[in-house]
């Protein structure tokens, strides 16, 4: 550790953190079975910025960081010994392959370099047209529930909706005729990956059970349709434009080697599982939100009319829809997708004077930095002014991680903030979402992404 960094992290040892006793078998195990997110928040209220929850007996205890200058720390300044935890790897590694998700070491700095070129805006803003008649065709069914007088439920439309955007801009027009098999895979295996994460027992991949055998046979099924796809590219080098394309011309900057199909595959399949879920449960946070603040709302309906008039946004009009972004990047700091991330060091270390173990299991959550009231005033509220250039100057660069930070930042960015302003412009040119009174809207459930426990009710009413 270098002097500048001890200085920074080692004012005072204390030992180990404080926390909360729980059961004194189980510790606070089935606190986390029953109620991730209430239980993190709750140790964060009576302990305050780094807390340590209890495993069973003394064994497997999580440490909890969430100030900006810890989560530093772990993301940049000493990033090198804090990898990914073990065991939420082996479960990512079962359904999404060896992506960037789960590799390590010199392996991951190559695929990072290799599979950075797929996320350039100059790569990506061709994209935009997939994006909004993938939209389009959403709204086309939301008019029909609309006329029926049936309300639509947000969480579960963007999930579909995200996922046949990904479908396009990957693939292009290889798999239409395969993306209702694409989309029933990927359901299968996200929800099979969400109860993988939310279980503390470790199924082996060979067991005999139904959950199983239907997980198994869903990530074949993918397999095989991802497989196929690129394999015809690789016969006939043809450059669609797309996602693939971009990443199967990619080369290794020192020994000018191409991506490998396996790679190339498993980088698709981390998208679409993993990715889709992120970007739409945002979008869900957010037109919930917005139908709670029908102010920010019209001033956002505003801005699109100014920007777009009636015609449909490109990537061109992404720059200029400034508003939007900020509802965007407000959403995003009240319900961030990756709401906790997991690290583990790999040699003993200190962090705001506590000692933390060679292998401890270590959580950064955004959901509380991103509460911090010293970072944050009135930091409940839904306020898009907070990130005006100006005030996103003034704040810590690790007050806001809603994807990350430091070398290991989610690399799908830059993609998700041009898919999201389009998606967002383009439901707002149509409709207003209006939430339906008496549903349980808006209760936080952690899943692979923070997502709304029942997702919320909404009536579609055409402008």
């Amino acid at each position: 550790m270098s002097d500048a960094a001890t200085a920074t992290h080692v004012r005072e040892r204390h030992g180990r953190p404080p926390g909360p006793r729980g059961n004194p078998v189980l510790g606070n195990v089935l606190d986390f079975k029953n109620d991730t997110v209430g239980a993190i928040v709750d140790g964060w209220r009576e302990y305050g910025d780094t807390v340590r929850f209890r495993g069973v007996g003394p064994f497997f205890p999580i440490y909890l960081f969430t100030h900006p200058e810890h989560v530093q720390y772990v993301f940049q300044d000493n990033f090198r010994n804090f990898r990914r935890n073990d065991f939420l790897r082996k479960k990512f590694r079962m359904v999404v392959g060896n992506g960037l998700v789960v590799s390590e070491g010199e392996s991951w700095v190559r695929q990072r370099k290799l599979a950075q070129t797929a996320f350039q805006s100059v790569r990506l803003n061709p994209l935009a047209p997939a994006m909004t008649r993938t939209t389009d065709e959403t709204l086309a069914r939301w008019r029909e529930h609309a006329s029926a007088g049936e309300p639509i439920e947000i969480q579960s439309e963007m999930m579909h909706l995200i996922l046949g955007i990904l479908t396009r801009t990957l693939f292009g027009t290889d798999m239409t005729g395969e993306a209702v098999d694409v989309e029933q895979s990927v359901a299968t295996q996200a929800k099979y990956l969400n109860d993988r994460l939310s279980s503390p027992v470790d199924i082996p991949e060979n067991a005999p059970l139904p959950v199983q055998k239907r997980f198994l046979a869903a990530r074949d099924a993918l397999n095989s349709m991802v497989d196929k796809v690129i394999a015809e590219r690789r016969r006939t080098g043809e450059d669609k434009g797309d996602l693939l394309s971009i990443l199967l011309q990619a080369r290794d900057e020192e020994t000018g080697e191409p991506i490998s199909d396996e790679q190339a595959r498993d980088e698709i399949k981390t998208l679409l599982i993993a990715g889709h879920e992120t970007t739409a449960t945002t979008l869900g946070w957010t037109f919930y939100l917005l139908s709670k603040h029908p102010e920010i709302e019209e001033r956002l309906r505003a801005e699109v009319e100014e920007v777009l008039g009636d015609r449909p946004p490109t990537a061109d009009d992404v720059p200029n829809l400034k508003y939007a972004t900020m509802v965007l990047y407000e959403s995003l700091r009240l319900y961030p997708p990756l709401w906790i991330v997991s690290r583990m060091p790999i040699e003993d270390d200190v962090i705001g004077g506590y000692d933390v173990p060679a292998g401890t299991s270590m959580i950064i959550c955004s959901y509380l930095t991103h509460r911090n009231a010293e970072f944050w005033e009135n930091p409940e509220g839904f306020d898009p002014e907070r990130f005006t250039p100006e005030a996103m100057k003034a704040q810590h660069r690790y007050a806001y991680i809603p994807f990350g930070g430091g070398p290991r930042g989610c690399i799908g960015f830059p993609f998700a903030m041009m898919e999201m302003p389009v998606v967002l412009a383009r439901v707002l040119q149509e409709f207003r979402l209006r939430l339906v009174p008496g549903y349980p809207s808006g209760q936080p459930e952690s899943a692979i992404s923070l997502r709304q426990r029942h997702g919320s009710l909404m009536r579609a009413e055409p402008v």
